[in-house]
């Protein structure tokens, strides 16, 4: 089901649910009315100080042949029992945006979603993607993803809030964790400050770069928090796992390249992504 976490969890799920009025994403305000060209001063700012997303995505996942959750039997959903899904979920209260995303959709999505993970892409194929329901809620209600997960035909539901930095920043820099099992920070510690100065010097000289946020772990970790509602997951676990995150504001955000060409080769950096 990795393939199905990632698509509730990326873009394709997580979608602008919550971007309040006047907080444009693109080539405008994006920060509670503080314009865009607003220079980046000598030291990273500090997160703003809301507001925190109630507002996000529920995805409900479809059985197949090859999924094997329990309430599936090994079965796909029928073509009556999408229908009634779709109905129940356009009744349901606060929920708007219902959309079907059949196995050609849901793998332009994936791909569009993780454009910077080649490798992940390289390694999926459509056939991989499952059919999913996608819609907005005004308020996340943990309960009730879990009576949607038992209904005939369902073999997972996910629901979700918006993240805290989705039209507030456009790309997010993370750094390497205190714990750190795989990827480009793995067998080392958690980032240093020498090497924490050197990224922000290194993306403070890059052309188009308008702010850049100093996240803390702890913030970060309170996003998670925010985002995954109800997840009984251990908070000293997620931190463990958690680094420091630099968010940037900027002048052209469909580019990254100029981003990572400056990072390329410091040490202390786990990936660079866009919000979405």
């Amino acid at each position: 089901m990795a393939l199905t976490t990632a698509l509730a969890t990326s873009g394709a799920a997580a979608a602008a649910a919550d971007v309040p009025a006047g907080m444009k994403t693109l080539g405008g305000t994006v920060a509670n009315g503080v314009d865009d060209v607003m220079e980046q001063g000598d030291s990273p700012l500090p997160p703003p100080k809301g507001p925190w997303p109630k507002s996000g995505t529920l995805s409900v996942f479809l059985c197949s042949k090859h999924i094997a959750t329990p309430n599936c039997h090994g079965k796909a959903t029928t073509a009556e029992q999408k229908r009634r899904l779709e109905k129940l979920l356009k009744r349901l209260p606060g929920v708007s945006g219902v959309r079907f995303m059949d196995q050609d959709e849901s793998y332009r999505k994936f791909r569009e979603d993780f454009s910077d993970n080649k490798a992940l892409i390289a390694a999926s194929r459509k056939s991989d993607m499952p059919e999913y329901f996608d819609a907005k809620v005004k308020v996340v209600n943990a309960k009730q993803a879990n009576k949607l997960a038992k209904l005939p035909g369902v073999a997972s539901v996910y629901e979700w809030r918006t993240d805290f930095w989705l039209g507030k920043a456009h790309a997010q820099v993370r750094l390497c964790a205190p714990r750190n099992d795989q990827g480009a920070c793995q067998g080392r510690g958690q980032t240093t400050d020498l090497e924490r100065d050197a990224i922000f010097e290194a993306l403070r000289n890059v052309e188009g770069v308008k702010k850049i946020y100093l996240e803390p772990r702890a913030h970060a970790v309170s996003n998670w928090r925010n985002i995954f509602v109800g997840s009984t997951s251990n908070s000293k676990a997620i931190a463990s796992v958690t680094g420091e995150s630099f968010h940037l504001v900027l002048a052209n955000p469909s580019n990254l390249t100029p981003i990572t060409a400056a990072l390329k080769g410091l040490p202390g950096v786990e990936e660079v992504a866009r919000h979405r």
